[in-house]
């Protein structure tokens, strides 16, 4: 078999194996003793086919080197002789650093073009390929190349840059990730315990749990909590992107915007599911999600408007200890409307108010030089996942600290090809992020007097 075809097989027997195991977590069971023997078989024949593949590819390797000896030697004679290029890099003493690009004197590549320009070389001329680019490579942060394909993983050094990007750009993301519960998996799966509760009325808080006046000689009466299970399962979002033999020649500033392009898109991605996703082979989003309170709009209320009625209405409904860590997201369309929330004056009513109280304060105003405008006193951010004006979702006050991440440890993967759009000289870039959250409520909370449900998700209904 060639090196393609074994990797393939190696692919196949792997996803086999998962198949396996997932279909008995899924019925929650253990393996039976023939699915422990059919996986160990499978692992033992793909880890033989690791063995041929590291033998075909070294002898790949010293073939092509004898190849580019004999090439070399061939038309040494009456040639001058070329100097290794070098890459200036700024370090950060001041001084400057040589960087010899090419071959195993280079620990890495020097920017993110340089990479995508390497991969399109090597694969016009494989026999010719960058050492850097070689599973024999010594270079730190490399990976072995990955898929049918013939593709090569992209260096840690860029791949980490992406996920470091996703978070400290992503509005969303950043805030889960700080106040919300994130973590990574080795695994595919997690199921995580949370409290069974919906309502704080006496008996039921904690799914269970109640507390006495107890008289001297009066006994105890049980109680228990109750805990329930929630279920987490990584899905697969994927950004890719084509390059062209012609923007490789601008190898620097291709690199630039491919790596802006797929980390944007990634962003874009993961937060639209976390506000509209429904929960298949998705995350479950702030819309869809069972624990959210839809708040009714006013009596009389003028379509696609936004009032300050409906602003106290929805900050009534959010559970009060998660005010201090929530947000409002709106659309741009709703914006217009805050600038003019009040509280009724004694002069005028909600639509003609001329010495209301204010209820909003933009960023960089008089009151707020802050980079996001107060609401209730916390940030409005306007993303553009939410709806339009008078749509469910045009406007949201959230919990952050109420919604568990779950991604695949090592962050995102990327891989490149030739072979995707090789008629048309172009080269694919792609990247995957295997990841899943849902909001950590199943339903909204009865207070204990039993009046409006709480919710950390609160919406303002169609208007």
């Amino acid at each position: 078999m060639t090196i393609k075809e074994m990797l393939a097989q190696r692919k196949q027997l792997l996803e086999e194996s998962k198949a396996i195991q997932a279909a008995a977590d899924k019925e929650e069971r253990d393996l039976t003793d023939d699915e422990e023997l059919d996986i160990a078989g499978k692992l033992e024949e793909a880890s033989g086919l690791v063995s041929k593949i590291d033998a075909a590819r070294e002898t790949q390797k010293r073939q092509a080197a004898l190849r580019s000896q004999l090439t070399a030697a061939d038309d040494w004679e009456g040639q001058p002789q070329a100097s290794p290029v070098r890459v200036v890099l700024p370090n950060t003493d001041g001084a400057s650093m040589p960087n010899i690009v090419g071959g195993e004197a280079s620990g890495q590549f020097s920017h993110f073009g340089e990479y995508l320009f390497k991969v399109r070389e090597a694969a016009v001329t494989p026999f010719a390929a960058d050492e850097r680019l070689s599973p024999m490579a010594a270079a730190p942060g490399m990976r072995t190349d990955v898929d049918s394909l013939g593709g090569f993983l992209i260096p840690d050094q860029f791949s980490d840059r992406i996920l470091e990007k996703m978070y400290n750009t992503g509005e969303l993301l950043n805030r889960v990730k700080s106040d919300g519960f994130y973590t990574s998996l080795s695994g595919n799966t997690i199921k995580l315990p949370r409290v069974d509760e919906s309502s704080r009325a006496d008996g039921s808080r904690a799914g269970g749990v109640r507390g006495y006046w107890v008289g001297e000689t009066n006994s105890l009466t049980d109680s228990k909590s109750k805990v329930g299970e929630m279920t987490l399962t990584l899905h697969k979002a994927a950004a890719l992107g084509y390059v062209t033999d012609e923007m490789l020649e601008d190898a620097t500033a291709t690199g630039a915007f491919l790596e802006r392009l797929l980390t944007q898109e990634l962003i874009f991605t993961v937060e639209n599911a976390i506000v509209n996703g429904d929960g298949s082979n998705k995350p479950l989003g702030l819309i869809a999600a069972n624990c959210g309170i839809e708040v009714t709009k006013m009596t009389n209320q003028t379509a696609d408007t936004v009032w300050g009625d409906n602003l106290t209405a929805m900050w009534a409904r959010m559970f009060a200890p998660l005010r201090a860590t929530s947000v409002w997201l709106v659309n741009q369309s709703v914006e217009p409307f805050l600038f003019s929330a009040t509280l009724a004056g004694r002069f005028g009513s909600e639509a003609t108010a001329v010495d209301g109280i204010p209820l909003y304060y933009p960023a960089g105003s008089l009151l707020n030089q802050g980079k996001y405008g107060i609401l209730m006193g916390r940030p409005v951010i306007p993303v553009e996942y939410t709806k339009a004006v008078g749509t469910v979702g045009d406007i949201i006050l959230w919990d952050p600290a109420s919604y568990v991440l779950v991604d695949k440890a090592g962050g995102p993967q990327s891989a490149s090809s030739i072979h995707v759009q090789f008629l048309t000289n172009q080269t694919t870039f792609r990247v995957t992020y295997r990841v899943d959250g849902q909001p950590t409520w199943d339903t909204p909370l009865t207070p204990h007097d039993a009046g409006d449900t709480l919710s950390p998700i609160v919406k303002l209904a169609a208007r």
